[in-house]
């Protein structure tokens, strides 16, 4: 028979002292969830906290209770930490001043960005008034074959955008061409001399805004040795011209009603220019225009009365002539 049949079932077994100190030895087992105490802190307990004695529980919970009062003294860190109403406040002036630096910052640029457009433009401009003097003294000469047609192409090529404020070297070109194309006492029907015609170019162009003069066709005129040229001049009225030509329409009442009418409307007028060519010097002795503004006025107006009533006490003429003893330079 079997010697082992003879012994007790657990006569192998571990005595209760090898028990206690394996138990006394081994850690206490480890627990696979968190628990939140009143604290806000996450804790981790053992088993034998789940069955502890109840001395054991009221002394954990004192712990716990005393452990969570200092916690609440002592300030949070990091991303937790609360702000007070102080440190918002701070946060909200700092942000502020933040964004009116960066405000300023880009206030200072478009302000540079500005000035430099407005250089750019002055000096463009600057180069466009040298282009267009060279254009003219390639393309404008001293006509080499004196004849009034040659005359009058060059006339109307050197003022078909009017006269406005011209640079000096361009001034002094136009009068010499005058000077040399046109006799000293050639008149206008009202002035004399080439510095009077280019007088009334001057004139002219500052009292209306964008002034175009196109040609529509040359032709022998009724006297010999005479050029008429049909024209086609477009202007706008602006505030200027509302100044100092047509003065009275400024007031209030029917007047200013007229004149707001007129405001930055565009006039094209039909006319014509004649020249008189004395053939013993080849120099033109009289030039005369005349245009037809009172048709785009009716256009504009509407009534005849009205379009009497603007020229009533104007500066202009119909015909397009302004009134040199009155009339106001704007420099």
């Amino acid at each position: 028979m079997d010697v082992f049949s003879r012994s007790p079932p657990n006569s192998f077994s571990f005595s209760s002292d090898v028990i206690r100190s394996e138990i006394q030895r081994a850690g206490p087992p480890r627990a696979s969830y968190f628990v939140h105490d009143e604290s806000g802190l996450a804790t981790i307990p053992s088993q034998s906290d789940q069955h502890q004695s109840p001395s054991r529980s009221l002394s954990s919970a004192f712990d716990k209770e005393t452990f969570g009062s200092t916690a609440a003294t002592v300030p949070a860190s990091g991303k937790g930490k609360k702000a007070t109403p102080e440190e918002l406040l701070k946060r909200k002036i700092r942000r502020r001043e933040v964004c009116r630096v960066n405000q300023q910052r880009y206030m200072h640029k478009q302000r540079q960005l500005l000035i430099g457009l407005e250089h750019d433009v002055r000096r463009l401009q600057e180069e466009l008034k040298s282009f267009e003097l060279q254009h003219h003294s390639m393309t404008m000469g001293i006509p080499t074959q004196d004849t009034v047609w040659s005359v009058a192409v060059e006339y109307f090529r050197l003022f078909r955008h009017g006269f406005r404020s011209p640079p000096d070297p361009l001034n002094a070109f136009a009068l010499k061409f005058l000077r040399l194309s046109m006799a000293p006492d050639v008149t206008t029907g009202f002035e004399y001399g080439p510095e009077a015609l280019l007088e009334n170019w001057k004139r002219f162009s500052l009292c209306f805004d964008d002034v175009r003069v196109q040609l529509r066709r040359l032709e022998t005129g009724d006297a010999v040795d005479s050029l008429v040229v049909s024209t086609i001049t477009s202007i706008t009225i602006s505030s200027d011209t509302l100044r100092q030509a047509f003065p009275h329409l400024n007031s209030d009442g029917q007047a200013g009603v007229r004149g707001a009418k007129l405001l930055d409307r565009r006039l094209v007028v039909q006319g014509s220019v004649s020249f008189d060519w004395d053939s013993k010097t080849d120099r033109v002795t009289r030039v005369m225009t005349q245009l037809d503004m009172l048709t785009p006025m009716l256009r504009l107006l509407g009534s005849l009365e009205d379009v009497s009533r603007v020229f009533e006490n104007a500066l202009i003429t119909p015909e397009g002539r302004l009134s040199g003893a009155e009339y106001r330079f704007i420099e």
